[in-house]
């Protein structure tokens, strides 16, 4: 599978904080609330609530209730 520019770009912006890392990881596809991100990645929830709007802004995720 080759990757495009765009995709290397974004999966460089996510490894390079290991707060986005552990939220992509958390996440793993399934839906969830950001205190249960909270909890399965370890990171504190005021910090959750602003890496989620950097990936939002990424379109890396997408928030269904907002």
């Amino acid at each position: 599978m080759e990757l495009s520019d765009e995709m290397i770009t974004e999966i460089s912006y996510v490894n390079i904080s290991k707060y986005r890392t552990k939220v992509m990881k958390s996440l793993d596809g399934e839906v969830m609330i950001p205190t249960q991100i909270a909890k399965n990645s370890g990171i504190r929830p005021n910090h959750i609530s602003k890496v989620l709007s950097e990936l939002k802004a990424h379109e890396l995720v997408e928030c269904i209730n907002p």
